[in-house]
Formats: C-alpha cells, structure tokens, sequence
C-alpha cells in the first residue's frame, strides 16, 4: 500500500524582517517551493497583520499573532502560538522553522535551519542583557532535540557541532540558492542612471555589523588608491549611525582616509529586484567579512559574471572556491595587493558558481533532507 508523502508546514514569522538575512531566506524558500513538485503539500502560517504577498499555489493561513513590546518575550509567544495552530492544522505535518526557535510545546515533528553560530563567535552581538543568552541559549538546545537540523554550509555545521552540541548526525548542510533573476548579460545602465552611479566601479555588499569588516576594507581601499588607480567604491545599503551598537564606523573610516566622492559613492538601501544590475554594473565586488554562516552576496556577483575577492574565512572558501579570488581578512597588505591587481586585471577574478548554489539543486536536498521528496 502506498503511503501518502509527508506534509510540510512553515512558520513565516520572520517574514516581519524582509530586509535581514533570516527574511530574505524564507521568502526565497517560499517562492521556490511554490515552483517545485512539493507545492500542493506545503502549508504557510503567516502573520495576520504582515502585508506580503505569496505564491498562490501554497496553502497560506494568516495567524493572528500578540503584539508585545518586549522583542524576545514576543518572539517566544509568537512561536509557541504557530506551533500550536500548526498541530491543530496537521499534526501530522513536518514543522519548519527557518530560524532558530524557542516556544512551548516543541512540536511532534520539528526541523529548524540554524544558520550560523554569529553570537558564539562574536559574544557582542548578545547584547549586555543575560535573556538574550539564555534566548540563544535555548535555541540550541531546542534545536538539539529536533529531528532535522538544516544549516548553510560545512563550516556552520562544525560550529553547531563544536560550539552548540547539536549532534551532527541531524544536521543537513543545504545551501542557500541564488534567484534565478540573477543572471549574466543584464544591462545596469537604467539603475545606474537612477542612482547616480558610474559604471565600473567596485562595491561592497552585505550590511554594516561590525564583523563584515568594512572599516578594514576601506583602509585597504584608500592604500591601494594612493599606489595604483582605482575606480570608486559603493557601499550598498544603509549605513548604521547608533555606533552604541555593534556596527562599523563607515564615516569614521572614510575621515580618516579622506574618502569622498567621486571615490566613494553611496547610493542607500536598495531594493532587492535591483541588487542583480547593481551587481552586473560592478567590475569588481569585494566582501571583507570575518565571519559568515555562508556569505550571500559574492554568489550572487558570481552568478551575474562578476568578478569577486571575498575574504577567505569561515564559510566563504565553499562558496568563492578560485583560491586566488580569497584574501585574508587580517592581513591589510594583502589585500591591497589584490586591489591592485584588480585594477589592472579584474577578470583575473572571474569565479564559477557551484551547482549546489542553483535552485533546483537545493529544494531537492531540502526536501530530501525533510523527508519530504517525492
């Protein structure tokens, strides 16, 4: 007798922070998974009052969720709550968290992607408060007792082994994917001309906490101007002020080595369906990160036929794999050689995607992972 395939249902909570990592990952998968087989047997709790629209071949549920002022205390209900509408939905279904999760009860058949182990290797971002530890805390031993753990790289599934006692024979690297829109042979003139960009210049993407170590690629940047020249630099997105918290200090940085335009441009927060011309309007993209769960950004630049130099820590060696395309975060010298380099030959740092980075490739190992392919 054939048994009928197991039934998936997300938690898209974190859909309230379109514009952070964790967000970004769950639209991604939601729209990929509209697109796949699996689609009939996908169901979405979302948060009533969130206003996003989703693919309309997936079963969505709007869960009205208790607004609380107190973020952590509100993350916990707001779990608990989704995973009580989902046992009362399907218990039979496999729940899903696409981040780390703490609630009560923990539900009968619970997976959770755990990204990275950021706050075991940079305690800042724990913040002075001890609930924000015993939060991470929690999340980790939660996840311990799941019955699949998926994560974004071999590098984070050491870390969730050694630094958070997850035991790895639950844990299941799946890589995050690149959207199909980005691609080779876009024309960026249009957005270039909205922004007030030049063509050929070299960005940097991928937020301003302060272990994507911008300040240093500023340094590095403003050294390598002064030997050899170089075309300006953009820095994408918004640029933190509060420097109470744990951000770079962009403006700080750009003093100290009289950076201004027409060296550095910077063009703000950008909307994602732009990120693919912005990308293919670079002659060079440089991600000085000292730590990454797996390092969107230089695979996106690959994917349109960038050329990339990428620092060569943590995860980021799986995804820029052309040694020669890698730097060491620590060492300023170094990558203002590579700088220079660039600026006489960028193309000298050209990298292939892997096919483990395409879409097909990574809903098959996730549902494979879940229990879930056909």
């Amino acid at each position: 007798m054939n048994r009928e395939p197991s039934r998936l249902c997300i938690d898209a909570t974190p859909l309230r922070v379109p514009d952070v990592g964790i967000g970004v990952y769950t639209l991604r998968l939601l729209r990929a998974l509209a697109k796949s087989r699996a689609a009939s047997r996908v169901t979405v709790l979302v948060p009533e009052s969130l206003p996003v629209a989703l693919p309309g071949n997936l079963l969505v549920h709007r869960v009205r969720l208790p607004e609380i002022p107190i973020p952590l205390f509100s993350h916990f209900l707001w779990a608990s709550r989704m995973a009580s509408v989902a046992a009362k939905k399907d218990p039979e279904a496999v729940f899903h968290s696409p981040g780390p999760w703490v609630g009560v009860p923990r539900p009968r058949r619970f997976s959770v992607t755990m990204h990275d182990c950021i706050a075991r290797r940079f305690p800042r971002y724990q913040g002075k408060w001890w609930v924000r530890k015993w939060f991470q805390r929690a999340g980790e031993k939660i996840a311990a007792r799941a019955d699949h753990v998926l994560t974004d790289s071999s590098c984070s599934r050491q870390d969730l082994v050694s630094l958070a006692g997850i035991p790895e024979n639950k844990i299941t690297v799946v890589y995050p994917w690149v959207d199909s829109h980005y691609r080779k042979g876009l024309d960026p003139a249009p957005l270039l001309s909205r922004l007030g960009l030049p063509s050929g210049y070299w960005l940097y993407v991928g937020g301003y906490d302060y272990r994507k170590n911008v300040e240093f690629l500023l340094d590095a940047y403003a050294r390598a101007k002064q030997e050899t020249p170089c075309p300006p630099l953009v820095l994408a997105g918004r640029i933190p002020r509060d420097l109470r918290k744990p951000v770079c200090d962009v403006a700080g940085a750009m003093a100290r080595n009289n950076l201004a335009p027409p060296d550095i441009f910077l063009p703000g927060f950008v909307a994602d369906e732009d990120l693919p011309l912005l990308y293919s309007g670079a002659s060079l993209m440089i991600y000085p990160s000292l730590y990454e769960g797996f390092g969107l950004p230089p695979a996106e630049a690959i994917a349109v036929g960038t050329p990339v130099l990428a620092s060569g820590t943590s995860s980021l060696p799986e995804v820029v794999r052309k040694a020669e395309c890698r730097f060491d975060p620590a060492n300023l010298s170094q990558l203002v050689e590579k700088l220079r380099a660039a600026s006489r030959s960028p193309a000298s740092f050209q990298c292939a995607l892997p096919a483990e980075f395409t879409e097909e490739f990574a809903i098959r190992a996730y549902l494979s992972a879940l229990g879930l392919a056909d």
